[in-house]
């Protein structure tokens, strides 16, 4: 996985998922029924629409819960 920073001083991340050919709107929803909380969000020159998106952002809550 491709996490996308240019360094981070809080408690978020995001995961680029182009390479994998997943949409951020089809992870989320797959680990949204694993009970693991993420969001949808856009990557840098994202080629999809910001309905679907291709990148997800995790948070502390989700990393520790």
């Amino acid at each position: 996985l491709k996490i996308v920073s240019g360094g981070t001083d809080d408690h978020l991340f995001l995961v680029d998922m182009i390479e994998k050919g997943l949409t951020g709107k089809e992870v989320d929803a797959a680990l949204g029924r694993a009970n693991i909380t993420v969001n949808k969000n856009a990557v840098p020159n994202d080629p999809q629409s910001p309905f679907v998106t291709s990148g997800i952002r995790i948070g502390t809550p989700s990393i520790t819960t």
